[in-house]
C-alpha cells in the first residue's frame, strides 16, 4: 500500500513540534571527539534511568556512535546558536575552539550547556533510516545559570 503522505508533508509537519537542541557527543576509534545536533532525544524511563536519540543511518561517524560505550548529550541553551550550527554543518573539527572537556566516562563534556547527561550505550534499534539510540544516563553535568534553552520549530531556532 503505498502512503498518501509526501516526504516533505511530513517534515513540515514533524517541524510544526517544539524540540529542544542538544549536542550527542562520543570519542571516535581514533581517539578524536565527534559531536553532532540532534533534536531527536527523549527521556524513556525513569527506572533504569534511560533517554534516546535517533542518528541518520549515512551519518559518516555512524559507527563511532554504534561502537561508542559512552556518549554525552549536552541540552543546549538558546545563547549557544553558534555551537548548534557548527555541529550541524560538515565542519573539519568541530570541538577546534569549543569549551570542553572530558567527562566521568570518557565522553566529551561541552561548557555552558545548561545539563549535560554522560551515557552508557544501553541498546540500539534498526528505526527506518536511522538508529535509535538508548543510552543510561550515568552522571549529570547541572550549570548554575540563568539561561534559557535553544528550541527548534518550523526549520530553525526558535526566538524565546
Amino acid at each position: 500500500m503505498s502512503s498518501l503522505i509526501t516526504d516533505k508533508q511530513f517534515k513540515t509537519a514533524m517541524g510544526q513540534f517544539l524540540t529542544g537542541v542538544t549536542i550527542v557527543s562520543c570519542i571516535k576509534q581514533d581517539g578524536n571527539p565527534y559531536g553532532l545536533t540532534v533534536n531527536s532525544f527523549a527521556s524513556v524511563s525513569l527506572s533504569p534511568r534511560l533517554v534516546l536519540w535517533s542518528l541518520i543511518k549515512g551519518n559518516s561517524c555512524a559507527s563511532d556512535f554504534e561502537k561508542a560505550q559512552h556518549f554525552s548529550i549536552a541540552f543546549l541553551a538558546h545563547e549557544q546558536t553558534e555551537l548548534c550550527g557548527r555541529f550541524s554543518t560538515e565542519h573539519e573539527d568541530r570541538f577546534k575552539g569549543v569549551d570542553w572537556h572530558t567527562g566521568h566516562t570518557g565522553a566529551p563534556v561541552i561548557a555552558g550547556a545548561l545539563r549535560v547527561l554522560e551515557c552508557r550505550s544501553w541498546q540500539q534499534y534498526d528505526g527506518g533510516d536511522h538508529i535509535i539510540h538508548v543510552g543510561e544516563v550515568l552522571h549529570i553535568h547541572e550549570h548554575e545559570n540563568d539561561l534559557q534553552p535553544m528550541s527548534y520549530f518550523s526549520g530553525k531556532v526558535n526566538d524565546i
